[in-house]
Order: structure tokens, then sequence, then C-alpha cells
């Protein structure tokens, strides 16, 4: 009786307690709950109380320990009322340990409850684990088919998209349109996943649905615009259009996408001030400063950023990232683990700082431990390098693969390289290589009939798309496990020479030979883009012809950060940034790996975890010439690294390279103040550009004569006149043609007065358009260049002839 008359006097004490709580009366409420502990009998409906409490006011983390507290004292007894609240803690917790130790309790007391198993798939995919993430969607819906809500079922597919289960995540979209046809957002996911499959007709299809279906909705989607943008040719986008934030943050990511570094950075100093509270946009800003780096202070300045952004977006787990990928580009090894070991306490664990844990094991030379990091993390996530489903490659020609061991091979691939494949086989044979596997990608100038007439070569033909294989990288992977066991593979394009200081005096073979013994599996190094004095030095080439003779040029200004893949590094500006502006353009690569050790190309630069040789190499890569060789043959569309791309999207001159060289005079100098000739490969050494993996951050002071500004060349004129128009920032593009045209040493340029009158026809000025026009018309260049961007009513406008 005596206990009965306690727990009764208790039960009123809660009951109290709750009133006091709905008053607002919080202190008092909690020491209610307090003095209720006491009792045994209601201890887990008072830690409930406290629980409940503790949201009230805020104290999330709090609330979550009381929740806990609570089901461990209530045990078999738990209430099923109290799930939806503990629920909706875990999905308010930042730490996604403390979520996840809530839900796994909850779930394992209500094992017929949904909102627990469904927390823990929604947890799993905000730590990145879209495997682990897809696999609890899946049980859930087998579990509680009908229970699910159409939020779950969009979580569903895009976990199953975003590890790369295409098939699934469209069967779960496909049910979804037909349950909920009025929902935009279901319609764009289905689109979404066709683009992430990289299956671009069927993308184009699904957005084009979406659209027709609710036009101002799919309108307003940053991913709709930016395709639409590509498959339409237009890059208005680009142009400084909109005053709001998202407009802001649209242009500032799709120049990054399109590799316009300076202008990249450029607007992001003024998005950073106008919009100091868009996380987003301080985001995206500071990606655009550390990409225009151009050495060691202004990454410290963009790390400084990062810090202060940390600051002031305390919840921001990509700040934290962003803090991560610096410390790693800096290649600051204390502050990487430091970093780590904050967004861990703050975040909890997370797929998305498993690059960063391999990097600090193989800094350490841990390589196991790196490579089981890597493996987790591409466990996790769609990798389209590693995609296991790719359509294997089948030998085309006379001759099968042979079975090799303990040779030195080259795998590649190719496509309309005329003009360099006789060169590369010679080359590659003066090396010491054995034997040539190479996957044509439909070459239709004579490419494949050279390959399938050597004695040392074996040609595939894949049926997968250029795109869908990843620049390339699935495709060497299919090569590696065709032919790689046991054979040293020099893995590179074929406008790309590797050179050593030790082929001097010693053979390929040696040096792979000390490797082995060393244990090591990889050889890094560089592109080092080559080209020749000007245009009209290249005249002479000739299919079969020394591109090294022609293109003997280069720049000495490269800057080698670090970077969270292997080979650990990033290179950086020559002449891709003087030129071409393309300053964000990783040109490290890892051309030389053992087969058979397990290592997987991750994207066409980069290889998983591996130990690598403490020797670099550099690839004398003739990008420009062969720009110049195809823009002179009229071939400019068949570079497929741009071409039919969902990434970076078919560009009507090929890409940013040829677009600059296009709008060039055969007279017109490449080289300037920091070119140099190349003389050897011991010479790139003393420049400081065959950078030892572990202190390639720093090369020390250039020659003097290579160093200091100069005032813009009439190439950097022009390159900038390009990227304007590109951008379809007329007013900028009508100014910058105008320099161009002015300029003493500009000669006679009727493409230049062309575009010259393309941005004066845009801003209105039909007068001065005919003007240009009329010059250019005079000084008989081909009527399609003059017409190249114009609609047949400005091409009557402005006195074209029309054909």
């Amino acid at each position: 009786m005596l206990g009965f008359l306690r727990n009764g006097l208790t039960r009123a004490k809660l009951r109290r307690a709750v009133a006091l709580a709905s008053a607002g009366r919080h202190t008092e409420a909690e020491a209610a709950y307090c003095r209720a502990l006491r009792s045994e009998n209601l201890r887990a409906e008072a830690l409930a109380g406290l629980a409940r409490l503790a949201h009230a006011q805020g104290a999330l983390p709090q609330a979550a320990e009381r929740w806990q507290e609570c089901l461990a004292a209530a045990g078999p007894g738990a209430r099923a009322d109290w799930v939806p609240q503990l629920v909706a803690i875990a999905g308010l917790l930042d730490n996604l340990d403390d979520a996840g130790r809530l839900l796994t309790q909850a779930a394992d007391l209500f094992p017929d409850r949904v909102e627990p198993q469904a927390g823990l798939a929604r947890v799993a995919a905000a730590r990145s684990l879209w495997s682990d993430a897809a696999d609890r969607w899946d049980a859930v819906a087998a579990r509680f088919p009908c229970a699910m809500t159409a939020a779950d079922s969009i979580a569903h597919a895009t976990s199953l998209m975003r590890c790369g289960r295409f098939e699934a995540a469209d069967a779960v979209a496909t049910a979804l349109i037909s349950a909920h046809p009025g929902r935009a957002e279901v319609w764009r996911l289905h689109a979404r996943i066709a683009a992430t499959a990289l299956d671009q007709t069927m993308a184009r299809t699904r957005w084009i649905e979406a659209r027709n279906g609710f036009p101002a909705a799919t309108e307003r989607v940053p991913e709709h615009r930016r395709l639409s943008s590509l498959w339409e040719d237009d890059y208005s986008m680009l142009a400084d259009a909109g005053t709001d934030a998202a407009s802001a943050l649209f242009r500032l990511k799709m120049l990054q996408a399109y590799q316009f570094s300076n202008e990249a950075a450029a607007a992001a100093r003024l998005c950073m001030v106008a919009y100091p509270g868009e996380v987003e946009i301080q985001l995206a800003g500071l990606r655009a400063l550390h990409g225009a780096a151009s050495g060691p202070g202004e990454l410290e300045e963009a790390r400084g950023i990062a810090i202060e952004l940390r600051e002031r977006f305390a919840r921001s787990r990509a700040v934290r990232l962003a803090e991560l990928q610096l410390a790693a580009r800096l290649r600051d090894t204390k502050a990487v683990t430091a970093a780590i070991a904050g967004f861990t306490a703050c975040f909890g664990d997370s797929a998305d700082v498993l690059p960063f844990r391999s990097w600090l094991a193989q800094e350490e030379g841990d390589f196991d431990a790196a490579r089981a990091f890597d493996a987790a993390h591409t466990g996790q996530r769609f990798v389209p390098a590693l995609r296991s489903d790719l359509a294997p490659p089948s030998v085309i020609g006379p001759r099968e693969a042979p079975i090799l061991r303990d040779r030195i091979i080259v795998l590649t691939h190719a496509r309309n390289e005329i003009g360099f494949v006789r060169w590369f086989l010679d080359c590659y044979r003066r090396l010491g290589v054995d034997w040539f596997y190479v996957i044509d990608d439909g070459s239709t100038d004579g490419t494949a009939e050279v390959l399938l007439a050597q004695p040392d070569v074996t040609v595939y033909r894949s049926e997968a798309a250029y795109a869908m294989s990843n620049d390339g990288a699935a495709w060497i992977n299919q090569l590696l496990d065709l032919h790689g066991a046991g054979n040293w593979c020099v893995v590179v394009d074929l406008d790309e020479q590797l050179v050593m200081p030790e082929l001097r005096d010693r053979s390929l073979r040696s040096i792979l030979d000390e490797m082995e013994v060393n244990g090591e599996h990889a050889m890094a190094g560089f592109m080092l883009d080559m080209f020749p004095e000007s245009i009209a030095a290249a005249a002479g080439f000739a299919p079969g012809d020394d591109p090294l003779a022609i293109a003997p040029w280069f720049d000495t200004d490269y800057f080698f950060p670090g970077h969270w893949q292997a080979p650990l590094s990033w290179a950086g500006g020559g002449a891709r940034a003087r030129l071409f502006g393309q300053r964000h353009n990783c040109m490290a690569k890892t051309p030389i790996v053992r087969g058979g050790a397990g290592l997987r190309y991750l994207w066409k630069h980069h290889v998983s975890p591996t130990r690598a040789s403490a020797r670099s190499c550099s690839l004398l890569h003739y990008k420009v010439l062969q720009n110049v060789v195809r823009l002179r043959n009229g071939d400019v569309e068949s570079d497929r690294h741009v071409k039919d791309n969902l990434w970076l999207g078919h560009r009507r001159r090929g890409d940013r390279i040829a677009d600059v060289i296009a709008q060039l005079s055969p007279q017109d100098p490449l080289v300037g103040a920091t070119s140099a000739r190349f003389r050897d490969a011991a010479q790139l050494a003393d420049l400081g550009l065959l950078p030892h993996l572990a202190n390639a951050g720093d090369r020390g002071d250039l020659p003097a004569a290579l160093t200091g500004a100069t005032e813009e060349t009439l190439v950097e004129a022009v390159r900038l006149a390009v990227s304007a128009t590109r951008r379809q920032d007329w007013r900028e593009a009508a100014r910058r043609w105008e320099a161009c045209l002015s300029r003493p040493d500009a000669g006679t340029r009727a493409l230049w007065h062309a575009r010259h009158g393309l941005a004066r026809l845009r801003l209105g000025e039909t007068a001065a358009a005919k003007s240009s026009f009329r010059i250019a018309l005079a000084q008989e260049a081909e009527l399609d260049d003059l017409a190249d961007g114009l609609t047949l009513d400005e091409a009557t406008a402005v006195g074209l002839p029309v054909r």
C-alpha cells in the first residue's frame, strides 16, 4: 500500500513537471523531473520528460543522451509513442555517431516500427555511405512497403543512384512517378539518375519531360540550367547577369566547371563580399580561389579563409572538408590530422574523411592502411573509373592478344591520332616497350589501320562510349585486368613522351627492375605542355615527324601542391595558364604502374594508394601541337575529351585551347617570358620540374631570365577576348576584340573583325556590326568561319551572303 501511494505521488509530480514544462517554466520542470527520477518504476518516464525538456530548450545532444538513458531504463517496457520524438531528435543532431547510437537502440527495442530503420538509412546517407544507405533502404522497403513515404522513396532512389545501382534506382523512381505524378521533384530525380549514369540521350529526354510538366520549377534547377546550356551550346549563363544569390552561385560554379580559372577567381572575390551569409557562395568562392592559386602563398590565403569560414559556419560539414582539402594541398600532415579530429568531433565519422585518412596513411608509409581506407571510400560511392558493368572490349584485327609476363607494355586508347601514332610507337619501342595494347575509340582518319598493321600491337574496340569510361580510365583498368599482371605498364596518351634524366645512361628496364627490388609499384610524373614558337612553325609537321623538333618550347612556372589521391600531388600552371587561362587543370599523372599489384586508376591521372618510387618523370605533352594540326586539317571536333560529355559538354571548337588558337595568325608568338627551349630531361630536374613526391611543394628560385611580370601578350589578349565571347559577355567581348584589333602587332584578322561584329550585333549596334563584317568579308575569309555563332537572320542583317 505504501509503495502504491508513493508511486501515485510520483505520478502527480510527473504531471506537475509536464504542466510546468508546458508553461515554459523549464527550471522548475527540470527539478520536478529530477525528483521523479528517485522512483525506479517511473525513472524511464522522468528521463523521457527530461529529454523533451532538453529538446524544447535546444540542447539536442543532451536530449539524445537522455533518450538513450530512457530507453535503457525502460527496456522491453519502452513506450511506442516515444519513437517519433526520439527519431526527430536523431535527425537534428550534427554528430552522426550520437544519432546512429540512439537510432540503433530504438530499432532494437521497436523492431516493428519503420521510423528508426529509416532514420539509420538517412544517417548512412549523411555519412556519404551510399552503399550502406541503399542496403538499409532496401531492407526498409522490403519490410515496411506500406509505410514508405514519398520522401523515403526519394531518399531510397537517391542512395541507389549515388552508389551506382542505376537500374534499381530507375525502378524506384518509375514507381514514384506512377504513385505521385504531380510531384516535380520525382520527375527531376528520374532525370538526375540518367545524368549520373552518363546516359546523355535519356537524361535529355527526361529533363525535357520534367520541364514540360513543371516549367517554372524545373527552369530554376541549377542542374537543368547547366545541362540545357551544354545541349544547346548556349554559354549565356557565364555572363555577368542576375542579381540574386542563386544566380551568382550558379555562374560561379559554371565558370569553374569550364575552367575559366581567372574569371572564376575574380567573380569569387566579388561574390564572397556581396553574400557574406551564404555558405554555398563562400564555399564556391573558396574553391575558385584555391583553384586559381599559383603558389603556396595563395593557398595559405585560401586556408585562412577556410578557417575563418569554419568559425562563421560551425555547423557546416562542407566547410570542414574544404579546410581538410587545403591542408592536404599544403602537404601539412599535422593540420590534416587536426582537421579530421575536428570534423569527427563535431559530426561523427564519415566516408567524406576516408580519402584524407588514406592520404595520411600513405604519407606515413602505411600502404596497407591507405589501401583499406581507399577501398572503403570507393566501395561506398559511384566511381565511373571502377565500374564493373562496363562491357569488356573486344579484339579487332588479325591477331589475338598475347599473354606476356615480366615485360614492359603500353596501355592506351586512341581516337584520330594519325599525326602521332607512328612516332609514338617508334618512341616507346626505343625505350624498350615489348607490346602495345590500344583501345581504339572509333578512329576515322586511318589511326586504327596503322595500329592493326604493326607486329607488336593489339587493338581493341569498346562498345562503351568515351563518356562512360571516365576519360578512358575505365578502359585502362580493363586492360590492366587483361594484360597487366606481372608486367610493368606504361599508361600514356599518344601525344605524350616519357622522359627521365636517368634514361640518358640507363635503360627503362633497369630502372623498373630497381623499383621492383625496392617494392615500388608506381612512378609519378606530370605532363609538361610543349608548344611551337608560333603556329607557322608547325606548318611543316606531318604524320610520323618528331613533335619535339616542331614544338620544343615549354613554360617553367609550374606549381606542385599536394593532393589527397595518389600520387598525392597536383601540377598546374605553365602554358595552360599563360596561354589559355586553364590554371585549375591537373597536369599530374601516374604513367608507370606495376600490373597485378592491386592498383586501379580512380580517374585518368590518379591511382589507388601504393608504394611509389622516389623518382619522378615527365611526359612531354604535345596537346597544343595536336590542336594546331587538327585545326589545320579541319578536325577540331574529334577531341572526345570534351565532346558528348555530360560534365564538360560539346564545345563548338573542341576546347579552350582550340578556341584561342583559332583566333591567332600563323606568325603570332606562343613563347613568353617564362618559356624555355627543351634541351634534355636533366634541364627539367635543374628547373625543379621533376618533383620528388615528398617535397614537391616548393621549387626554389627560377633563373632570373625566366621570372618577372611582362605586358599582356597578343595571345593573352586573344584568350581574354575568346573567354568573353564564350561567356556571351558581349560588352566585354566587344571591348576585348577592339583592343586586339588596335594592337600594332595585330595585322589583318578577318575572324577578329567578325567576332567584334558579333559582339556589337548582340549589343544592338547593328551599324557597327555591319562595318566589322564588311571588313572581314573584304579579307576573303571562309564564310562559315565568319558566320560562326550567327543565326540566319543575323547573317542577313550584317550583309553576309546566305547559302
